[in-house]
């Protein structure tokens, strides 16, 4: 249990510095701002990957200057993986929460046994997704990506409510998507739709930090239902679509021991 309360004291203090941070800026504390679009702390700037490549695609003059801004998101993926859509991301931590509630159970167990992540289908409809994201940004000329990526469409909504004590129309995506993942489709937005989280799994490597099988196991079955992502940890832990939650790790209850934490693959 000890990584799963690590990962939620993780996932609500990013949830509540989004809310922090503009309160900082009113106070004419500029230290840190931003978004999770973009993210100034001192002089060091972050942003979001696919928004940077998006901006570069649709012919934004400033863009290739804000290409030194991936370079943290991106070595934090080549290291660790996808971390951020399981251990930070605001969206996940709302689903996790909304899984949770008693009336949704029985519906989000049934989607979830229904639901499959390793098969061509799936694979295929995520990456033409992205890559439809990524013609129509280049059919508009402007950046749009931030209107389909949960993280940031959270985060401006955040600051806009801070700043503004009001929301925008875009709110209600995240209310719809919400809707998808809870009552029709198991972890639509996190295994298909999201860009950010499609952008980032393709920088994961072979080498990067993932869950590793070694030894026998009893083949009981518990970790491939506790994954969010409907992976079998034994062989699949490598693929890009696993973003390192580690609830398979603490699922199993085999006396071996055989699901770990290592770099590269096993």
């Amino acid at each position: 249990m000890k990584a799963t309360r690590a990962r939620r004291i993780i996932q609500i203090t990013v949830f509540i510095g989004m809310f922090i941070i503009p309160l900082l800026n009113l106070l004419e504390i500029y230290f840190i701002k931003g978004t999770f679009i973009s993210m100034d702390i001192g002089s060091l700037g972050i942003a979001d990957p696919v928004m940077i490549f998006q901006a570069l695609l649709s012919g934004m003059s400033a863009a290739g200057v804000l290409l030194v801004s991936v370079v943290i998101p991106l070595l934090l993926v080549l290291f660790f993986g996808r971390v951020w859509c399981s251990w930070a991301c605001p969206y996940t931590l709302i689903l996790q929460l909304a899984e949770r509630l008693p009336f949704l159970r029985k519906r989000i167990l049934s989607n979830k046994a229904k639901a499959t992540a390793n098969n061509f289908r799936v694979r295929l409809l995520r990456y033409a997704v992205f890559i439809g994201f990524f013609v129509l940004v280049g059919i508009a000329g402007v950046p749009i990506l931030h209107l389909f990526s949960p993280p940031a469409v959270i985060s401006t909504q955040a600051l806009l409510l801070v700043k503004t004590a009001a929301l925008s129309v875009e709110l209600l995506f995240i209310v719809v998507i919400l809707v998808i993942d809870l009552r029709f489709s198991y972890r639509f937005t996190c295994r298909v739709l999201c860009p950010t989280g499609t952008c980032l799994s393709l920088f994961k490597t072979s080498k990067s930090l993932q869950v590793q099988y070694a030894g026998e196991c009893s083949n009981c079955g518990a970790c491939v239902k506790a994954c969010p992502m409907k992976l079998d940890p034994k062989q699949e832990s490598g693929d890009r679509l696993c973003y390192n939650c580690g609830e398979c790790i603490e699922a199993c209850q085999d006396a071996s021991k055989p699901l770990k934490w290592g770099f590269g693959e096993k």
